[in-house]
């Protein structure tokens, strides 16, 4: 299974010039640990949660006047949407991270993968697959 099968791809990015309150504001209302940094289409940074912590919070920084660039990380691993679920992975168990942006071969940013993606497609491929077979010895759909 390819990357794209399974990434999220409406996603929320800043720019490098966004203050740190607006970009924790932006993870707090759509509910989300990780913010990619983008000019234009290009990936140049990463925000964490833990960015936010331990790169700002705990320094003292003002998070009205400091910007996301100065607590991303800028060594950003990442993935092509046409890679294999298992290279993803495998870049996420190396790096000790959750979630991988991802970008097409013009390297330009499409979407981001995390760790929950993973077993959240398994699960939905189970449940289309067994739809299916009951549906076909039915004759029906069942609610469920």
């Amino acid at each position: 299974m390819q990357v794209k099968e399974i990434m999220t791809n409406n996603i929320q990015v800043v720019q490098s010039n966004t203050n740190l309150q607006e970009a924790a504001s932006i993870m707090r209302d759509i509910n989300i640990g990780v913010l990619p940094i983008a000019d234009g289409q290009r990936i140049t940074g990463i925000l964490t949660e833990r960015d936010i912590v331990v790169r700002s919070t705990a320094k003292g920084m003002d998070p009205k006047s400091a910007t996301v660039d100065e607590s991303a990380s800028t060594s950003v691993a990442w993935c092509f949407e046409d890679d294999d679920i298992e290279d993803a992975l495998q870049k996420m168990e190396n790096r000790k991270i959750r979630c991988l942006p991802v970008v097409n071969r013009s390297k330009e940013l499409v979407g981001i993968v995390s760790l929950i993606d993973i077993p959240l497609s398994i699960v939905r491929a189970w449940r289309l697959k067994h739809s299916k077979r009951y549906r076909n010895r039915t004759g029906r759909t069942a609610d469920r």
